[in-house]
């Protein structure tokens, strides 16, 4: 048994002990393991309402939000899919919840859509905007928790914004700040990008440090609809990298949030990785959130 397994089998039974004798007021002061953690960002532009084109587009998901034609009482919804591109500008009145107009969606003098930036000082958010805020509720909660720790951020296609392993959350807050929107992203590159990561590590960071990868998606629905929710994650969300060595693999625990809404809210635990499918949902990504930091501040091992 290697140092680092025999250290948590030591705390676990000091653990116990504590406990049966009525001293679990100790045990906050049991030092857990700090950790490594690969955060990866999908940033694939159907998760943005503002890239132009826009067509396969996120639109604002604010649920408060709604969208009126003028000329046609019947087009008036909820923004459900993408942005259509018939002509009938039924996407630019939108309207929030004390019926402002918004209009987020313009058309220049040449009839191209502009569109302005989704924010949430408007009330507006989509994928982008939740993937980002999740990102960064994960990367201050972990380096406030243990300075130990220490995050690597990797979107899914921006090779100019990764940054590697560093507990400097202003480095990292950058980089995801600056993130740009992308087509053609891969999450399969990016979890090799992470597992290379994990492998540069020196014996002992591998032997006295967690390993972690947190995915954060909104593009899988395209994948859902073609198959059943649990075959689709199996095959899809948790597919490992065949050619990586499984000794590695074996030893990371991988935590996905779907943002995607095409199938109801549902946790999958699958061997070391667990799935968060949470929609659009915000007090659902929270909690998805809350229990990914936990797993990682308690130290939590495959």
């Amino acid at each position: 048994m290697g140092r680092f397994q025999c250290r948590w089998s030591v705390i676990a039974l000091i653990a116990i002990i504590m406990t049966l004798f009525g001293g679990t007021a100790l045990l906050g002061a049991i030092e857990t393991a700090p950790s490594d953690v690969v955060i990866l960002l999908d940033n694939d532009i159907s998760m943005d309402m503002t890239t132009i084109p826009n067509i396969a587009a996120c639109p604002c998901l604010n649920p408060n939000h709604y969208y009126i034609d003028p000329e046609d009482a019947s087009h008036n919804q909820r923004f459900t899919t993408s942005f259509p591109d018939d002509g009938s500008e039924l996407w630019r009145y939108h309207y929030n919840s004390n019926e402002i107009l918004i209009s987020v969606l313009e058309r220049d003098e040449k009839g191209n859509l502009r569109c302005e930036a989704a924010n949430e000082q408007k009330g507006c958010y989509d994928r982008r905007i939740l993937g980002h805020k999740a990102v960064i509720d994960i990367m201050q909660e972990i380096l406030s928790q243990n300075t130990a720790n220490r995050i690597a951020y990797i979107p899914f296609n921006d090779k100019d914004h990764e940054i590697e392993f560093t507990s400097d959350m202003e480095i990292l807050n950058a980089a995801l700040e600056t993130t740009v929107s992308s087509e053609d992203t891969s999450d399969e590159k990016a979890l090799q990008k992470a597992y290379s990561l994990l492998e540069k590590r020196t014996p002992q960071e591998k032997q006295e440090r967690t390993a972690h990868i947190i995915v954060i998606t909104g593009n899988q629905s395209r994948k859902l609809k073609e198959q059943n929710m649990l075959l689709s994650i199996s095959e899809s969300l948790f597919q490992t990298i065949s050619k990586k060595d499984t000794s590695l693999q074996d030893h990371v625990l991988i935590h996905t949030i779907d943002l995607s809404d095409e199938e109801a809210q549902i946790t999958v635990k699958k061997k070391n990785q667990t799935l968060y499918h949470t929609g659009s949902d915000r007090e659902a990504i929270h909690r998805s959130v809350q229990k990914i930091t936990a797993s990682i501040l308690m130290g939590e091992i495959p």
